[in-house]
């Protein structure tokens, strides 16, 4: 995943922070529910925006009608 600098219209990779994938399952009327969640590990990620400074995000895949993007929160100073 890229940035797009509104400055000099360059392309700058996002920095690649260490995660972990959770999923958990629970079983009930005869059916699954998954609940999956990735933890970004650490206090901060080294990524940041000036105030005020608008965000593009750039994907190279193969699939676009896979790409999802998530509302993230901070729980318990984990980003989840």
């Amino acid at each position: 995943m890229y940035r797009l600098d509104s400055t000099t219209q360059e392309l700058k990779p996002l920095p690649d922070e260490p995660w972990k994938e959770n999923m958990h399952a629970e079983f009930a009327f005869g059916g699954a529910v998954f609940d999956r969640s990735i933890e970004i590990s650490g206090g901060r990620s080294s990524f940041r925006l000036k105030t005020g400074e608008k965000a593009e995000f750039v994907f190279k895949t193969g699939s676009p009608e896979k790409v999802a993007l998530y509302l993230t929160q901070v729980a318990k100073k984990k980003v989840i």
